[in-house]
C-alpha cells in the first residue's frame, strides 16, 4: 500500500513491522502501567482494562455482559470468549462494534503494524480518497493520560465519534474458587468538556 506515513514523522520514524492479513484481523493489543486495551482493525476501541482496587478488573468496552444465567454451560463461556475477538457483523446485535472514529466510506485498504513490536499502528485508505492513520498506546509516565490515541486523516474533513459502551467488571466466565463474584454497582457518572479528549 502506498501510503506515506507523516505520523511516524513527528515521532521520529520508530521501527515498524508490518503484520500479515491474518494477524491485522483479530483484535491488536497495547497496554503498560497496568492498563491494557484491544482495538478493531479500523482503529476503534473494543476495550480498555485497568484494575480498581475494591471492585477488582475493570473493563470500558462496548461488549455486551457476560449473561450469569450461562456460567455452567461452556459452549456459552466458548462463544463469548471467540466473539470477543472477532470482527462485527451487521446482523449480529451483540457483535462487539467499538467505540472511536467512525468514518462515512468504506475502508479499500487496510496495514497493521507494530511500533518498536508493541505499539499498534493502522493505516487505512477510505473509498473518498482520504488517508488515515492511528496509533494507540498507554503512556509510560504515571503524570500521562492513561490513553493516547494519534490520529491523522487527509485531507481532514469533519469526523464522527460513535459507540456504545459500558464500564463494567470484565466478564468471569468461569466459576471462582469462592463461587460468583457479585458485580460492583452499577453506578457510573459522566462527564463532558469542551476539551479534545486524551
Amino acid at each position: 500500500m502506498s501510503i506515506t506515513p507523516p505520523l511516524l514523522d513527528h515521532l521520529g520514524n520508530p521501527q515498524a513491522r508490518r503484520l500479515g492479513p491474518i494477524a491485522h484481523r483479530k483484535p491488536l493489543d497495547f497496554g503498560a502501567r497496568g492498563i491494557t486495551g484491544s482495538l478493531r482493525s479500523d482503529g476503534r476501541l473494543l476495550a480498555l482494562n485497568a484494575y480498581h482496587p475494591q471492585h477488582g478488573y475493570q473493563t470500558l468496552t462496548s461488549a455486551p455482559p457476560f449473561p450469569d444465567a450461562d456460567r455452567h454451560n461452556p459452549a456459552a463461556v466458548r462463544a463469548f470468549r471467540r466473539s470477543l475477538a472477532e470482527e462485527p457483523t451487521p446482523t449480529d446485535p451483540l457483535s462487539n462494534r467499538g467505540f472511536g472514529l467512525q468514518f462515512a466510506a468504506p475502508i479499500t485498504e487496510h496495514a497493521a503494524y507494530l511500533l518498536e513490536d508493541a505499539i499498534p499502528y493502522l493505516r487505512l485508505r477510505l473509498a473518498d480518497g482520504r488517508q488515515v492513520e492511528v496509533i494507540t498506546f498507554v503512556p509510560e509516565s504515571a503524570d500521562a493520560p492513561d490513553l493516547v490515541q494519534l490520529w491523522q486523516v487527509t485531507p481532514s474533513g469533519p469526523l464522527r465519534w460513535s459507540g456504545s459502551l459500558a464500564l463494567q467488571r470484565c466478564a468471569y466466565t468461569q466459576l471462582t474458587e469462592g463461587g460468583v463474584l457479585p458485580l460492583p454497582p452499577l453506578e457510573n457518572t459522566l462527564q463532558a468538556t469542551p476539551e479534545p479528549c486524551t
